[in-house]
């Protein structure tokens, strides 16, 4: 049926050629040329990343999108991961050393004796976080 004009809307991801002048009046369809550039992820990231307009941002609104095959985009994709990775190491880290940091201070409180441990700036564990 990929051919047929019983519908209301045609929904198409393709460049296929749609004759609009056989559309009735109560017939949609999607496609204009180069249709890719906005209905596909790939595309549309594309197109954002080459705003140039000042104060355009389209990590406000778009979620962070890489071409993988394109070297640049690859090379991004790369330190970004790299990046997340550090920080969720470094975010485990501080999560597990402020426990410990409340339970001496809990301790602390209860009168019990002190760990052999000692944190030596606990204000750099809680900014961690």
């Amino acid at each position: 049926m990929k051919n047929s004009f019983m519908f209301n809307v045609n929904w198409d991801y393709g460049d296929a050629k749609v004759d609009a002048k056989r559309l009735s009046s109560f017939q949609f369809c999607n496609h204009f040329p180069d249709t890719r550039e906005l209905t596909t992820k790939q595309g549309l990231t594309k197109n954002l990343n080459s705003i140039t307009l000042p104060g355009a941002n389209p990590a406000t609104f778009f979620p962070r999108s890489y071409d993988l095959g394109d070297s640049k985009q690859l090379e991004l994709f790369l330190a970004d991961f790299n990046h997340t990775s550090i920080l969720n190491v470094i975010q485990k880290h501080a999560e597990y050393f402020e426990r410990l940091l409340t339970m001496s201070e809990r301790e602390q409180g209860n009168g019990a004796r002190q760990p052999s441990w000692t944190f030596q700036n606990a204000s750099l564990v809680r900014e961690c976080l």
